[in-house]
């Protein structure tokens, strides 16, 4: 599950880290929406308008993937519900590779945040399934931290795949030329290609772990004297403050996330002029940062908790987060 969790962040990234150059190759700007152009922007503000589409779209179709997986996982079993996923992921990944203008990549983007969408459902429901109450605080936390791992290779693995094994620099200086190198083109095609195909070797190795295991993998059930209605469910959850008070920490926390994952790359290479090197190396320290501040908040808020109590620890965290 958290290789399963890092392709999902290695497809997801791809194009953020290679976004200028998708962006001059698949020439944004002479794309136009008939319902938004009436007052057509500068060609330099409409390349990034459509760019801020198509990151906007993705996240709406991994909101309705979301819902739609959950809704599924609850009555399909995990075990070909989850390879089935990441396959279609993966597809819809390997053809962003593939894609020759702006409405090609739009598209695979939508496909791929809708059935990306299915790997928390998934891996939840598969963590429920193979461990015990008391070990799936530990499992989930495998599960999440495999979005950080797959967000620090990204940028490395991008470079790799560009420079090749003989490409690497072997010396300082032939380091800090290509950390210099600005007209250094990525890849992102065959990244794109290459992390598809991961996605189903993953899914490969995943059929051939449950194979003759089937007594793991019972279909869901709805617990007795719960209601299988998904009216009856979501009225549940709509009346509960908790549920509101949850939703909007996700949504503050996400606006910050999701901003920087889909922008800084792109505003580090046209406003501040870094090489694709430069921008690969400063992401994967942000990224290798921000996994590092999960594990110090948690531990943090651990030991507040003799003082200040649980939730009193919590809120102080919380706010000296959204404060920073």
């Amino acid at each position: 599950m958290l290789l399963a969790t890092a392709v999902n962040y290695l497809d997801r990234l791809v194009l953020n880290q290679a976004a200028s150059q998708i962006k001059r190759e698949l020439q944004f700007d002479s794309f136009r929406f008939p319902f938004l152009d009436r007052n057509t922007p500068a060609e330099s503000l409409l390349a990034d308008r459509n760019y801020g589409i198509l990151e906007g779209l993705f996240g709406l179709s991994f909101a309705l993937g979301a819902l739609t997986f959950g809704w599924i996982g609850d009555r399909v079993s995990v075990a070909w519900l989850y390879p089935a996923a990441v396959v279609a992921w993966s597809i819809a990944g390997f053809c962003s590779g593939l894609a020759n203008s702006y409405s090609d990549l739009l598209a695979c983007r939508c496909a791929l945040g809708f059935f990306e969408a299915a790997n928390w459902p998934c891996g939840l429901i598969t963590t429920r399934l193979l461990l015990e109450a008391s070990q799936r605080n530990l499992g989930n936390g495998l599960l999440q931290s495999g979005a950080a791992l797959g967000a620090v290779l990204t940028p490395p693995l991008m470079l790799l795949i560009t420079l090749g094994p003989t490409g690497l620099p072997g010396s300082l200086d032939a380091a800090s030329e290509l950390l210099a190198r600005k007209d250094l083109l990525l890849a992102w095609r065959l990244s794109f290609q290459v992390v598809g195909i991961i996605g189903v070797v993953w899914a490969c190795a995943w059929l051939a772990f449950i194979w003759g295991r089937w007594f793991m993998w019972d279909k869901p059930s709805i617990p007795a004297g719960q209601s299988d209605s998904t009216f009856a469910v979501v009225k549940e959850f709509v009346a509960d403050r908790r549920f509101w008070v949850l939703l909007t920490m996700v949504v503050t926390i996400n606006l910050s996330w999701q901003f920087l994952r889909a922008w800084m790359p792109p505003f580090l290479g046209e406003a501040r002029s870094y090489s694709p090197v430069a921008i690969s190396l400063f992401s994967s320290l942000y990224y290798l940062v921000a996994d590092f501040g999960s594990i110090a908040c948690g531990a943090l808020a651990l030991g507040l908790s003799t003082r200040l109590g649980v939730q009193g620890a919590r809120r102080l965290v919380f706010l000296m987060g959204a404060l920073a």
